[in-house]
């Protein structure tokens, strides 16, 4: 059994973590059922795609957005989502900026430095889609790649950044974490989107293997080794997915295609 992840990167980890909380986890329900698992890191979703399309790969984990773009969605079967706190408000991006800055337009902040998680495509894809409509260039877009939500919060917080965007659950963690934040910060925006990564599986899998993998994904906050590679992917809770949950990031994917082409159309007149 082989399955890809992309861009390990993006969310913070080297791929020796990973090999040793995923692959372990994998190995140890593979081997139980007679297979060897193998995880193959992709630095381009499109790579990934293909292998995935071709059946070199059982199993691929990338954001929503690199699924809309690069995969056919007719090959993708239920798979695995993983949140925190909740998934209601790991499905809410927030676009925040200080208190100090609130009286300021949307225009004039997007023309300013904006902190956004390295993993977060999405929310890179809905600014340039604000950027569109106000007549900006999104490729003119300044952002500021952080390693994780609580750094992009942070820089925000502290002068590095004046725009920021991170997700309901992550900014009321960093909230818990400094409480001075919500006196601090503002809320300008806020939309339906998960930006965070997905795990769906190939159709063709035995539909036997299919079941018990996924029931042991679920599983996973329950069980020792689970609990150890829940924290690197600093999640606590995991359930089932289907690719309608794709359908929020296709429609913004396709707002973002055709704004970006009537503006070319406008310009070349």
């Amino acid at each position: 059994m082989r399955f890809g992840l992309c861009n390990p990167e993006a969310i913070d980890l080297s791929p020796a973590d990973l090999r040793i909380g995923l692959e372990v986890w994998l190995n140890r329900l593979t081997r139980a059922k007679g297979f060897e698992a193998r995880v193959i890191y992709y630095q381009d979703p499109s790579d990934m795609a293909r292998d995935f399309e071709k059946g070199a790969i059982d199993g691929a984990v990338a954001t929503p957005l690199d699924f809309v773009r690069h995969f056919d969605a007719s090959l993708l079967t239920p798979g695995i989502i993983g949140y925190k706190n909740s998934k209601a408000d790991s499905s809410i991006v927030y676009l925040l900026t200080r208190r100090s800055l609130k009286k300021k337009t949307l225009t004039e902040l997007l023309g300013r430095n904006i902190s956004v998680p390295a993993i977060a495509s999405g929310s890179r894809l809905y600014l340039k889609v604000l950027a569109l409509k106000r007549g900006l260039d999104p490729d003119r877009l300044d952002f500021e790649t952080t390693p994780n939500a609580q750094r992009a919060v942070f820089n925000l917080y502290f002068g590095k950044s004046d725009l920021a965007m991170v997700t309901k659950a992550e900014f009321d963690i960093a909230c818990e974490l400094n409480p001075s934040l919500k006196k601090s910060l503002v809320i300008l925006r806020q939309r339906k989107l998960f930006v965070e990564n997905l795990f769906f599986l190939r159709k063709g899998m035995d539909p036997a293997f299919y079941d018990y993998l996924l029931a042991n994904a679920v599983n996973l906050p329950r069980t020792p080794g689970g609990k150890t590679l829940m924290t690197l992917f600093r999640t606590d809770t995991m359930e089932r997915c289907t690719p309608s949950e794709l359908k929020t990031t296709r429609k913004l994917y396709e707002e973002y295609i055709r704004l970006k082409h009537a503006k070319e159309k406008h310009e070349n007149r």
